[in-house]
């Protein structure tokens, strides 16, 4: 995917004019103190020396404590509460210093909630207060990010709009930009929230800005915007992922494209793969037993391994291996002068993939001791036998998992995933669950009558395929090894009917729900299709041009969807393009996570 709907690089440099802006609003040398959730989107686009060229002298984390400086302190963090308590903290601590001097930058926007905590707290005068805009953060080319990594919290647990509300404003800057979305489509009461308000900022932005012709006008590069609802599918993200990245998430955690792995693990491969993280002046030997390495693009054997399903890595890894050995041999080809100054430039990127082959294969032996152990099996067996909707036995097995001491969070992944799947739980193996985790919907006493069962749900997508070919896949359920994402199957109600319905005969050519109303039902929420009108002319000018849908995960997505997307985009490759903006990168651990605070 090529990405050329949106401008990808554009966002890049518009968060680092924006990042730097902020900087040189100190003068001179300064001690950046930064919320800790900003290090790596930061550290995508700004190295620490370019930090240093713009005044820096020493960077700390928000959450530990900052010895006092000479120089001017400047605060950049995200609008939270628990951040303006930690800023209020510093601040009074040190306004009585001849040198105190702060200044406070909020991403992506000042709050009224903020200013609030500030004039309780009795600092809003010590501080020159900014903020700039960085509502976006692009991973990949067909990739964005708003890095929300509370979202689903906020918008399904405690019914907080702060996430729509940046959603829809990232959506009205791509209005701004690109012009208004011909089509939007979606289902679900939060993902029509998002709809009505991206309206509404919609109209206060072109009375406000009348000559702005964007605005006023349909997107020529962009055909469609699909709303993914989360509530919709909760199975996707409570499943393990089986893709290689998927994985990674899954045992390493991997945030804003950086996993962290353990020293021991990469000390004698030498890896410098354009890593530019940002570390606090008070990092301990603690803090360096883990290693941040970035996994994007960047690096050329992750892009070719990442969203193939993990049982054929090690066939894949021998390939790129062979192929390896096939590029250096060629230096005893080389002979003329010309041949070889063509190998010698060749070099050192086989050097650097020599020492990324090396890095990988130790990373899947890695991955490999946890898959096939006893507990990783059982717990993918219990998997299986839930969504096939398999009764018998998984209560027995969930109990002997809770006698190895698996942690908390797998088990009521397991526990969550089988309420969604058979309509609730027993009321009798509820007891001891607190009312919190009941609250987020992800587990619920067993109705007598469920709104509808998710063996119906299963039949009208297909969600489970018995024959998987996971070498050469021709369907999306290879990223889960015969399970195919809700989420994206309804994005293939929309762009690819006929794998679904291989005998639909579509009445027209333009993207729409038609032909799975009646399957989407069975969905909770309202389903919308708002098509703008088209001038004749542009809708003939338009008929012949690739398209370019983006694909909105409201309340986050995981790596597995990301794969599942990418490989309809290369089906669909001539004609459209997919664009995936998510509020957040989720797996089952960050949804069950976000609500154990609560109950324990």
């Amino acid at each position: 995917m090529s990405g050329n709907g949106i401008d990808i690089e554009k966002i890049k440099q518009d968060n680092i004019k924006a990042f730097l802006s902020a900087l040189d609003s100190v003068c001179g040398k300064k001690t950046l103190i930064l919320d800790r959730h900003l290090s790596g989107p930061i550290g995508l686009f700004v190295k620490f020396s370019v930090l240093q060229e713009h005044g820096v002298d020493k960077v700390f984390w928000l959450s530990e404590e900052v010895p006092s400086s000479i120089f001017p302190k400047l605060y950049i963090c995200r609008a939270t509460i628990t951040n303006m308590r930690l800023v209020s903290a510093q601040v009074r601590s040190e306004r009585n210093l001849k040198t105190f001097n702060s200044t406070l930058y909020l991403v992506s926007r000042r709050t009224s909630a903020c200013d609030k905590i500030l004039e309780e707290e009795d600092v809003i005068g010590d501080l020159v207060i900014g903020s700039f805009p960085m509502w976006m953060i692009p991973f990949e080319k067909d990739l964005i990010s708003l890095e929300l990594r509370d979202s689903f919290k906020e918008i399904y647990m405690e019914g907080n709009l702060a996430a729509i509300y940046h959603s829809a404003r990232v959506l009205m800057e791509i209005e701004a930009s690109y012009g208004i979305f011909p089509q939007i489509l979606g289902k679900g009461e939060k993902a029509k929230q998002l709809k009505d308000l991206l309206f509404r900022l919609r109209r206060e932005y072109s009375l406000e800005h009348p000559s702005d012709t964007c605005i006023h006008n349909l997107s020529t590069s962009i055909d469609s915007l699909i709303i993914i609802d989360r509530e919709l599918d909760l199975i996707t993200p409570l499943m393990t992922q089986l893709t290689y990245e998927g994985l990674i998430d899954e045992i390493y955690g991997i945030k804003s494209s950086y996993a962290e792995i353990s020293s021991s693990l990469i000390s004698n491969l030498n890896i410098q793969n354009n890593t530019h993280v940002l570390i606090s002046s008070n990092s301990t030997d603690h803090d360096f037993q883990k290693k941040k390495i970035l996994l994007n693009s960047s690096d050329k054997i992750f892009n070719t391994l990442r969203d193939n399903n993990f049982s054929t890595i090690g066939t894949r890894l021998n390939k790129i291996a062979k192929q390896l050995f096939d590029d250096y041999e060629e230096r005893y080809q080389a002979k003329t002068v010309s041949q070889i100054r063509d190998f010698v430039s060749k070099l050192s990127n086989l050097q650097l993939d020599h020492k990324l082959l090396k890095f990988h294969i130790a990373l899947t032996e890695d991955i490999m001791n946890i898959t096939s152990s006893e507990t990783f099996l059982k717990i993918l067996e219990i998997q299986q036998n839930l969504i096939s909707s398999i009764n018998n036995s998984r209560n027995s097995l969930i109990e002997e998992l809770l006698s190895k001491n698996v942690p908390i969070t797998t088990i009521l992944r397991l526990l969550c995933l089988e309420s969604i799947v058979f309509g609730g739980i027993q009321l009798k193996d509820l007891e001891n669950l607190k009312k919190e985790l009941i609250h987020t919907g992800l587990l619920c006493p067993r109705a007598f009558n469920s709104y509808k069962t998710y063996n119906s749900i299963n039949k009208a997508f297909r969600l489970i395929v018995n024959e998987v070919n996971e070498q050469n896949p021709n369907d999306i359920s290879y990223v889960y090894s015969g399970y195919a994402p809700l989420s994206v199957r309804i994005v293939q109600c929309v762009i690819q009917k006929h794998l679904l319905k291989p005998n639909f005969k579509q009445k027209n050519s333009s993207s729409s729900w038609e032909g799975f109303e009646d399957s989407l039902k069975m969905l909770k929420g309202q389903l919308f299709d708002e098509t703008q009108e088209e001038d004749n002319q542009i809708k003939l000018a338009k008929a012949h041009e690739k398209k370019t849908t983006i694909v909105f995960f409201l309340g986050g997505c995981t790596f597995t969807e990301i794969a599942a997307l990418r490989f309809i985009a290369e089906q669909e490759k001539n004609s459209r393009e997919i664009i995936i903006i998510t509020t957040s990168i989720i797996n089952g651990n960050t949804i069950v996570e976000s609500a154990l605070p609560n109950v324990f």
